[in-house]
């Protein structure tokens, strides 16, 4: 790949010219470090693992334990130190998803590993891992008989997701790859999509040039995301906490959360909240920014501003401060 040029060689020879060329080949991306030749923008991998299972409905109901987790919507959640496991239905049903979290107690150096999902794991050791947890935990893992290992990594903040000639851009896992226990990568990714669509038009339309749009991209995009990783290693943290006033603390709030009378007024609550990204984890305030955000109207209201103040020839730390 040619950067300065905007040029893709194919394995076959072909050569394929453009004006950008966006890279969203992932975690374990390959362009990263033509865009951003450093060290520390290769992923790190983190404390814990995910390991994943599923199960057929017909199997859930063989036994009374795991029949009334497969019979409802609700998500059930079971948490120890160093260990969690999450599970719900899926597929209408006709399948029960399990995800279960825990320390890495053999972390591989192997960097090829880091961002796997279908590593194969002995069903047993999680059985041993769990053996102190509740009958019914017991119940369900006592039905699994194959499972898989996600070796959790991330990529730290880079300086910039675009290279000096303007040529080549990141996007979703290639740029930000984040732990999935907020469960948002994915919308990252479509959010990055949207917002640098919208930044691209404003070429297409003479606003700006193609090298003022990926930098837009970015002063709109990085800030949001990189809180949202923070918050996703955070949450993931919590969920693995040893015995003591932490975790007694977290636990008081899920408690709270799961009230149904709380449930009702938060409803309400969340409905008339603004938005705020600064609020504390888990208010309403935060809540709305994390999962009623409008990337694309958001991005909208931020060019016209950026643009404008463009035209009118301000400093870029004047630019930066409209974040």
């Amino acid at each position: 790949m040619d950067i300065s040029e905007g040029i893709v060689s194919l394995a076959d020879g072909k050569a394929i010219s453009s004006d950008l060329i966006i890279c969203a080949d992932g975690i374990s991306s390959r362009t990263r470090s033509t865009v951003i030749d450093i060290p520390s923008c290769s992923p790190r991998p983190l404390q814990d693992s995910v390991y994943r299972a599923m199960l057929p409905r017909a199997v859930m109901m063989s036994r009374p334990e795991t029949d009334k987790l497969i019979s409802t919507d609700s998500a059930q959640l079971f948490m120890g130190p160093k260990r969690a496991l999450l599970a719900y239905p899926i597929a209408q049903g006709k399948l029960y998803n399990i995800a279960i979290t825990a320390l890495d107690t053999n972390p591989s150096s192997d960097t090829d590993r880091i961002g796997r999902w279908n590593d194969p794991v002995d069903i047993n050791e999680l059985k041993r891992l769990f053996h102190d947890f509740c009958p019914q935990v017991q119940s369900l893992l006592g039905l699994v008989e194959t499972c898989t290992k996600w070796t959790i990594a991330e990529v730290p903040p880079l300086e910039t997701w675009s290279s000096k000639s303007g040529r080549v851009v990141l996007l979703g896992d290639a740029a930000h790859a984040m732990s999935p226990h907020l469960a948002q990568g994915s919308a990252m990714a479509i959010e990055d999509a949207a917002v640098l669509g919208e930044c691209l038009q404003r070429v297409e339309s003479t606003q700006c040039n193609l090298t003022q749009a990926l930098q837009w991209y970015e002063q709109i995009r990085k800030p949001r995301v990189e809180r949202i990783a923070g918050l996703a290693r955070q949450n993931g943290a919590s969920m693995l906490l040893e015995d003591g006033p932490e975790q007694e603390q977290r636990d008081r709030k899920f408690g709270a959360s799961l009230d149904a009378n709380q449930s009702r007024v938060m409803t309400k609550v969340l409905s008339e909240a603004v938005a705020d990204q600064n609020a504390p984890w888990a208010t309403p305030a935060f809540s709305k920014w994390l999962y009623g955000f409008d990337a694309l109207k958001d991005a909208q209201i931020r060019l016209e501003r950026l643009s404008g103040l463009q035209n009118s020839q301000v400093t870029s730390a004047e630019l930066r401060a409209t974040n």
